[in-house]
């Protein structure tokens, strides 16, 4: 999963960090919150690369 242990995403789920629902006893983060979390990781990494 994108080099994100499953024991990181609940953490990040616990902090508020992402949201997520409870489906039938699963825990399910919405795909906008999942790609915006991505997108602003990337973000973040290129911001450091292009740091001189």
């Amino acid at each position: 999963m994108m080099g994100v242990t499953t024991s990181r995403v609940y953490q990040m789920i616990k902090a508020g960090v992402l949201p997520a629902i409870r489906v039938a006893g699963s825990i399910r983060v919405p795909r906008e919150a999942w790609q915006r979390w991505l997108d602003s990781q990337r973000d973040k990494a290129l911001e450091a690369v292009r740091k001189p």
